[in-house]
């Protein structure tokens, strides 16, 4: 059983910065690892040789964490990502507007990725995936993962509203479906910017199973056994439609 939405990764070019970054904010750091080996079965989803990577997980003042992942090579700048999600707003200003009412856009000298953000951020987090093809994608949320259509309605017109309603609130999230031309977002675990979901799972090789057999998976890493924050767990991470990769994981007891 998929419990929910853990939290969201975002690739770093500078782990201590990025981490200050978000903490003047108002976000806590839950953990760091450092110097972890790069499990081979990533290998074909990479663009860079990097043998190790490094970690920070921080907890927002409200919504979903955000994991910050930095690879040893450089980052690429020139891979669009998949994903996107909107902050709590902090201390930001900005005036450029995105395509969602009353969120804003803020690029900010070395992170990967512009930050959206809304002084009411939407309970739960917002994520948007932007897909080019719709009935895939809902395939894919829906049958392999178990997010159900939204009773809100899409605030873009075209775009499919799902939510995913863990029992756990801090494992709540809505995911935008957003319809996009063009050549889809490379699968890359190592480029800038959001490019993982992860998902607590209870039943992880039935669940992983389910990702495939009926929701349309393509293909994955592998299972990898891994100590993070001194727990031991089950992992893999599943490439999805439009360069989404899903990271699935249970907690070992």
């Amino acid at each position: 059983m998929i419990l929910g939405v853990s939290h969201i990764v975002l690739g770093s070019t500078n782990l201590e910065r990025d981490r200050l970054l978000f903490e003047s904010w108002g976000w806590q750091l839950r953990f760091e690892q450092r110097d972890i080996a790069t499990f081979e079965g990533k290998r074909h989803f990479m663009c860079t040789p990097s043998d190790d990577l490094s970690l920070v997980f921080l907890l927002p003042p409200q919504g979903t964490p955000v994991e910050l992942i930095h690879y040893a090579n450089e980052l690429p700048p020139e891979h669009p990502a998949p994903l996107q999600i909107v902050l709590p707003a902090g201390n930001l200003a900005s005036e450029t507007k995105t395509m969602l009412p009353e969120v804003c856009e803020l690029s900010i000298d070395g992170l990967t990725s512009p930050l959206w953000f809304s002084a009411s951020a939407p309970q739960p987090s917002l994520i948007i995936h932007r897909v080019t093809d719709l009935e895939t994608a809902c395939r894919f949320w829906e049958k392999g993962l178990g997010f159900r259509r939204s009773k809100q309605p899409s605030p873009i017109a075209g775009a499919v509203l799902l939510e995913f309603p863990s029992l756990m609130p801090q494992w709540r999230a809505s995911l935008l479906l957003v319809p996009t031309e063009g050549p889809p977002a490379r699968p890359l675990l190592d480029g800038p910017g959001f490019r993982v979901l992860s998902m607590v799972s209870t039943q992880f090789e039935k669940d992983r199973a389910r990702m495939f057999d009926e929701g349309g998976a393509i293909a994955s890493t592998g299972t990898m056994e891994l100590k993070i924050d001194g727990k031991d767990l089950l992992l893999d991470l599943v490439q999805g439609p439009d360069g989404i990769m899903v990271e699935i994981f249970q907690t070992l007891r």
